[in-house]
């Protein structure tokens, strides 16, 4: 889901501006009028928030059709099964960094913080990386890579979008939201 993208169009002649930043800082910003909308990756319970779902993303290991869980043809795998292993990964993938270091303790992450470098190592390399649904449908296609969905319940993260509720204005946007969630 490109949601600069949607919001620019709703709001046409508005700058929208995106920032990646701690929770604390992004619900602190909000309060203050840093920021007039948030993407968290739960819901808040505030009673001067407004709150509503807004996406989801699965993480999926993207590896050679060579690598044992391709050559099986494997439905899905395991953060467990998968632990141990070396992975090529975007620097800035937020809590995806934190959930795969959780649950895959002993594999080592090698972190690189272009997009556009990152995807031309992993189309070079034989190393395992790592991919969402949503990275699938928005970045260019990987090359001879199979991409298999983790099965662990920590692999789907569902987003929520906030703002004040005196923000009459981002009506429209949450009315969208609604209906873009009733197909995700």
């Amino acid at each position: 889901m490109e949601y600069p993208g949607i919001l620019s169009s709703l709001y046409n002649g508005m700058a929208i501006v995106s920032e990646l930043a701690e929770e604390s800082e992004l619900l602190t910003g909000l309060r203050s009028d840093r920021f007039q909308l948030t993407i968290l990756a739960h819901p808040v319970s505030d009673s001067d928030l407004y709150c509503q779902p807004c996406g989801s993303e699965h993480l999926y290991i993207s590896v050679i059709a060579a690598h044992p869980a391709a050559l099986y043809e494997k439905k899905g795998v395991t953060f467990r099964e998968m632990d141990g292993e070396t992975f090529l990964m975007n620097a800035h993938i937020g809590l995806w960094n934190q959930i795969t270091r959780r649950n895959m303790p002993h594999s080592k992450l090698i972190l690189q913080s272009d997009t556009e470098a990152l995807l031309e190592v992993i189309n070079a390399s034989t190393l395992p990386s790592f991919a969402t649904d949503l990275t699938l449908r928005v970045l260019p296609k990987r090359v001879n890579r199979v991409n298999i969905p983790f099965t662990d319940d920590d692999a789907t993260m569902r987003y929520y979008c906030a703002c004040r509720k005196e923000r009459e204005f981002f009506r429209p946007w949450f009315e969208l939201l609604t209906d873009i969630c009733r197909t995700d």
